[in-house]
């Protein structure tokens, strides 16, 4: 008598002491919109950011559930406060992290608030949309216009310097315009040419109503280097300095 054999598969043949684990299905478009809409805020990890010297206003979105958005195409809307000037960019990965930043090209007439309106994504074939209304857009951000900061040191009739010059914003037709008299400028020093030296403030001064500043001292001018520092007037940028040029 012949007998046959059925091959079995292994898992047949081993007592069942539980469900197996169910196989990981690919995150889907909605996966990562819904991981991205968890966090998105102007600006880097919830802070504002004015990217000054490419003037752009950034926008970032984290995949907070990590992994979830893989090859997935996303673009960020923003508008102004009112809902006018929408505005669609790509956002791109950002190296390193889990984030995607949307960079939004801000010019000098762009002053103003401004919020996120949409978060899309396209993944897979798919496209899947997260709109905001003006109540319940996750973030706003504050644009202002940048200052100018002008300036030069003099040595004065005794053995100090006088530093001096003007302070102006980009008014709403692109000309430059005193800011409000009062605005206060510091003046800092550090030893001649020694660039791991720490400036130290030496004192202080505010400007006018044309935007002048004026600042004396009787220290050694040809002994420092000498700066001014102004606070930027642009929101969430650290103060800004202006390196003056001393004439020997």
């Amino acid at each position: 008598m012949k007998f046959s054999v059925l091959a079995l598969p292994l898992a047949a043949l081993l007592p069942v002491v539980g469900a197996l684990p169910a196989a990981a299905t690919a995150p889907t478009a909605r996966d990562c919109l819904e991981s991205l809409n968890q966090h998105v805020a102007f600006g880097n990890r919830g802070m504002l950011t004015l990217d000054l010297k490419h003037r752009t206003l950034k926008v970032r979105a984290h995949d907070i559930e990590g992994g979830q958005c893989g090859d997935a195409w996303v673009s960020i809307a923003i508008s102004r406060y009112d809902g006018s000037s929408v505005r669609n960019v790509n956002a791109v990965p950002e190296p390193g992290q889990a984030y995607v930043v949307a960079s939004h090209p801000m010019g000098w007439a762009d002053t103003g608030r401004w919020r996120v309106r949409q978060l899309a994504v396209t993944m897979n074939g798919q496209t899947v949309v997260k709109s905001y209304t003006l109540t319940d857009s996750p973030s706003t951000a504050l644009v202002r216009r940048a200052a100018v900061l002008a300036g030069t040191v003099v040595p004065n009739d005794s053995t100090g310097f006088t530093a001096s010059g003007t302070l102006k914003a980009y008014n709403s037709v692109g000309g430059l315009s005193p800011l409000p008299a009062g605005r206060q400028i510091w003046i800092e020093v550090r030893p001649r040419s020694d660039t791991s030296a720490p400036y130290k403030m030496v004192g202080e001064t505010v400007t006018d109503s044309r935007g002048h500043w004026n600042f004396s001292t009787t220290k050694e001018f040809w002994k420092y280097d000498v700066r001014a520092v102004f606070d930027q007037p642009m929101e969430t940028i650290s103060p800004a300095y202006k390196w003056l040029g001393l004439v020997l």
